[in-house]
Parts: structure tokens; sequence; C-alpha cells
């Protein structure tokens, strides 16, 4: 007699899980130096300070970290000018971004996102039991808002906005969070992701605490595994309405920010030197990549966070240019998932590790053209 198994919910039959960027390749030699361009990270480490936080915070690794993260919800609320009750933290803004689908979604409910958004939005609603509607957008100017409302009915429990979005790099302008904000019903949740906010430098531009300060239902994701370099750590964080902070600190999991994460991010928010510094070279970098590849014929889509979008003449050569690069010991991101496969992302890297890749690149299109390499 066989004995039967328990059995998942119907949708794992079909769920792909996200896949993190590459960190090697089997196929790569393996005296090759690994040029890892392909996961949107910090390659400079951490600042001193924060190595110092991190070292004092493993001296205590044997008692439980503080589960109301006091410390860094201070740091946080007079760092940008917050209300303290309004900031959770989370085991990354990914925790945060279940939270809210399973505070106000669940089975039988729907998400709105952009046909480029961050794909982990469709992966946890899909886990929430949630349906996934995808309004059209444009790599350069980024998702169509009227689209967006289009797509609402009675079923839409939150919209997901990544801005700047991840992985097409564009900006929505203040103008058109105003118009969003207005074409959505109050009862839908708009969250507004800003993993990306530090690297922008327009005086216009608001990560959406404002908007979270006006409306009951607009909540702001923010993160430290960006310009912070605590990838590893796993921090991120989100502003939020009192009464959808209050439904997110009931329902997060007690010490979901391990101790070392919460004395690094205090250290690294209060380093604001450093993080001047990284801004203008992550600027300083996409200037280069742009100008590197510019007498190719690679579209590069402007980017406000710290990648680019590279756009080739089709899917096969995208894939062949990716072959070429790993076949080198440098790691892009191919974008199929994203509905984007003539393109690849890189992030701005080491200065190294971009100018072996765009000497490398500009070698792979030279021989596509069929013109002599040196």
């Amino acid at each position: 007699m066989t004995k039967d198994t328990p059995h998942p919910r119907a949708w794992l039959g079909s769920h792909i899980p996200y896949e993190a960027g590459l960190s090697d390749v089997a196929t790569i030699a393996k005296d090759l130096t690994i040029h890892k361009l392909s996961a949107n990270e910090s390659a400079h480490g951490v600042s001193p300070s924060v190595q110092r936080a991190m070292h004092q915070a493993a001296e205590h690794c044997h008692r439980y970290p503080d589960p109301s993260l006091v410390q860094l919800r201070q740091a946080l609320a007079a760092h940008h000018n917050l209300n303290l009750d309004g900031i959770v933290c989370g085991n990354g803004s990914d925790e945060l971004i279940t939270l809210l689908l399973h505070a106000y979604g669940g089975a039988g409910r729907s998400i709105v996102m952009g046909q480029y958004g961050f794909i982990y939005y469709e992966i946890a609603a899909m886990a929430a039991g949630m349906t996934v509607r995808k309004a059209p957008e444009c790599p350069r100017k980024g998702v169509a808002i009227d689209a967006i409302a289009q797509l609402y009915d009675d079923t839409t429990a939150c919209v997901f906005i990544a801005n700047p979005n991840n992985p097409t790099g564009a900006l929505l302008s203040p103008s058109d969070i105003e118009q969003l904000i207005a074409l959505t019903p109050p009862h839908i949740v708009i969250v507004l992701d800003a993993a990306y906010a530090e690297y922008v430098d327009d005086a216009a531009y608001d990560g959406g605490a404002r908007w979270v300060e006006r409306h009951g239902n607009v909540v702001m994701l923010r993160t430290f595994s960006k310009i912070y370099g605590l990838s590893a750590l796993r921090v991120g964080w989100c502003y939020a309405p009192p009464a959808i902070a209050s439904v997110l600190q009931r329902l997060r999991s007690p010490f979901n920010v391990n101790a070392i994460g919460q004395a690094a991010a205090v250290a690294a928010l209060a380093d604001t030197q450093r993080t001047d510094q990284l801004r203008l070279y992550n600027h300083e970098a996409k200037q280069k990549v742009k100008k590197a590849l510019a007498h190719t014929a690679i579209e590069v889509i402007p980017s406000w966070g710290n990648f680019l979008l590279l756009r080739f003449a089709s899917p096969q050569q995208a894939r062949d240019a990716d072959a070429y690069l790993q076949h080198r010991g440098i790691l892009l991101r191919r974008l199929e998932a994203y509905d984007l496969p003539d393109c690849l992302r890189v992030t701005m890297g080491a200065e190294d590790s971009l100018q072996i890749f765009t000497k490398t690149l500009c070698e792979f299109m030279a021989q596509e053209n069929g013109e002599a390499t040196l």
C-alpha cells in the first residue's frame, strides 16, 4: 500500500522561484577572475565605522536582538525627518512586501504592477494566493499611470511601483505619483518601492515619505542593500501611515532583523560622507560605461539606479553577448523573466570590472559587425 504525501497548493506546480544574480558559472575557467555585475549590490564594501559597529555587535551574539529595533528606527526617523511610529523594519524589504500582501491581499484578490516591475512582487503575490495584472511600461519613461488605473477592479488590493524601477532604471515624476494617488481608490494600498532612492540626484525626487504623511493608503519601501552595502545582512524598512504600520508590526516575526544588521545600518546611515562619495561614483561610472559603448549599436537606457539596461538588436544577440562575456568571467543579468529578452542589465561595480566589461563587450560587438579587433 502506497502512502500519500501532503500536497502543496496547486499554484506551486507552475511557480518559478526568484533567481538571484549569478555569482559563478560552471563553464568559466577556474583561473579566471569573476567580475560579478549581475546583482544590484555595492562593490565597495562597508566603511571602517560600519565594520567597527559590526564587530562590537558580534560580541553580543549570544543575546537576542532588540525586538523593537528602537535605535535603528530612531536613527531613520532623525535622518529622514520621519514619524517614528510609521517606521517598520524587516528582514530586507522583501519581508515587508510579503507582509503587506498577506495583510491586505490573500486568495481571490489581485495586485497591479508594471510590465517590467520587480519580479518579487509577482512571486510574493502568487504565494499569497493572488493574481497579478501588469500595466504596459516604457523602459525609458516608466509605467503608464492611466493604464494602471484601468486594471483596477473589486479584487485589487495593492499596486506596486518601484521608483526608480528595476531593471529599467526609469524614474516617475512627482506629478506621475500624484496622478497615481488621485486615480487609486483609498482602499487599495499604494506601495512605492524606493530601493534606489539614495542614488537619485534630482532635487524634485521624493522616495514617498511626503505622500505617506498625506494619505492613508501609501507605503514607502527602502533598503540598506544598495548604496549602504549591507546586502548580506538583509535590512529593509518601510514608512507607512499609523494604521498600516501597526498591522505590519503585529505581523512581522519576532527578532526579524539581526543585531549585527541593526548596528551596521545605524552606522551606515550616519556615514553621510561615504554615501555622497558612492552616489558620485555611481553617476560617473554610468557616464563612463555609456561613453565606452556609444560607438556600438547597443541602446543604453538612461537609469536612475546603480545599473544600466542594455538593449541589443535581438534576443539572440543578447544571449550571444552574455555567453561571450561569461566565457571571460563577466557576469551580467539576463532578463527573459522580465519580458526583456533582448536586454542585459549591468550593475555599476568596481572600476576595474567595468573597464574589463566595456572592453570585452565592445570586442563582441566588433566581431558581430565583422570588424577587426586589436
